[in-house]
């Protein structure tokens, strides 16, 4: 379809310059207005798609922000000691494809990836890192293996556990081996865990994902309260990166961090625009501000986001499915003022947004379930039925 898509366009704009060549002043000013409409449908039709962008990985950096520094030989102590297995794929079905490739060599080689996680899963928001960190503590996870699936083919990786809720350290040794074939780098796995030390012989047969990853904690409603109309709530805005000044950064990483960092800026360029028909008191504060510096500006009211599979955002909210083995879930979508209905299935990786209120440690998660593939649309419908719902 791509390659017909750009014959067409090819072909269109040979003839606008011949038209062009043989009647220039009558043309030109339709030229001109054909090009606007032919840079929308080059975008409309070129790579990625929309479909491609809202599947990738939202933490697929992860990796090119922590800068590792690879090695050839495995830790010493991986086969004695409990890893989590953290699986860098754009959905669930095909994490658990890939971690079956890898979890064999891990039984044979006696390491013990207690539990895998999708990235996403892993960063659903700021507070099932920050209580995952403090579960792996307690677990006395010692490694983190990642498994990357990339347009090259598979990477497996090995560092320790950085016991923060960013889960690895910057500039950490961690063993590293790519290949377009799984094969490949399990069979080496296995040449270098055989001739180490192990204890662990007691490695689950299949693969254990986590699930759900942690309830959040605090008094659960879905009605908004009327205060919100007088109440001033607060927007978080996301937050760029920054490099430490004190040591020496690659030009790959300068380049991955300015380009993430002007994507930062475009998406509070949209925030502040999805907000800029909310009618009722509203601020904007740093992503990452605590909540006791919070509390301590009377901020009382945050807007909170999560995103997961459809069906771990809802067993992290604390919904009670009234059917077992549900496939998908309806969302009210909102636009200009309109309701309608989008069906989503529960494996899907979506976005919702809630409202806190942090003296109560309470949550308001709105009496319709809105969550949808895009934050842009997550929050879109969310703000929507807001407003409808305490005016």
């Amino acid at each position: 379809m791509c390659d017909t898509v750009v014959k067409f366009i090819k072909s269109l704009l040979i003839m606008c310059v011949v038209l062009f060549n043989n009647n220039p002043t009558h043309i030109k000013g339709k030229i001109k207005f054909m090009n606007k409409y032919l840079i929308l449908f080059v975008f409309c039709f070129s790579e990625p798609s929309i479909t491609k962008l809202i599947s990738q990985p939202v933490h697929k950096n992860w990796l090119n922000f922590n800068s590792l520094e690879y090695v050839d030989v495995l830790p010493k102590y991986i086969s004695q000691t409990k890893s989590i297995a953290v699986l860098i794929e754009k959905n669930q079905t095909d994490a658990l494809a890939m971690a079956e490739k890898f979890h064999p060599t891990f039984i044979k080689s006696g390491i013990d990836p207690v539990n895998y996680y999708l990235v996403d899963d892993l960063f659903a928001n700021k507070f099932i890192s920050e209580k995952l960190s403090e579960e792996f503590i307690k677990r006395e996870i010692k490694y983190i293996i990642i498994l990357n699936h990339t347009k090259q083919g598979y990477e497996l990786i090995i560092t320790p556990f950085s016991k923060t809720s960013s889960f690895i350290e910057p500039r950490e040794k961690a063993w590293r081996m790519q290949n377009p074939k799984p094969e490949v780098i399990t069979r080496s796995l296995y040449a270098q865990a055989y001739a180490l030390e192990r204890q662990n012989l007691l490695v689950v047969d299949k693969p254990e994902f986590r699930s759900p990853i942690y309830t959040l904690i605090g008094q659960r409603l879905e009605a908004y309260k009327p205060d919100l109309r007088s109440e001033t709530l607060y927007i978080p805005l996301f937050e760029k990166k920054v490099l430490d000044s004190t040591q020496q950064h690659s030009q790959k990483l300068i380049q991955i961090v300015n380009l993430f960092n002007h994507d930062v800026d475009r998406k509070n360029a949209e925030l502040r625009n999805i907000f800029s028909n909310y009618p009722h008191p509203h601020e904007f504060i740093n992503e990452n501000m605590p909540a006791e510096t919070m509390l301590k500006n009377n901020v009382r009211y945050v807007l909170e986001m999560i995103h997961t599979t459809n069906q771990n955002i809802r067993a992290i909210l604390n919904y009670k499915e009234k059917v077992l083995g549900v496939t998908e879930y309806v969302t009210v979508t909102m636009k200009n003022g309109q309701g309608n209905i989008k069906r989503i299935p529960s494996s899907a990786t979506t976005f919702k947004y809630y409202i806190k209120h942090l003296p109560s440690n309470s949550y308001y998660l709105g009496t319709k379930w809105d969550a949808d593939y895009t934050w842009q649309e997550a929050l879109q419908n969310h703000i929507g039925l807001l407003i409808a719902e305490i005016k």
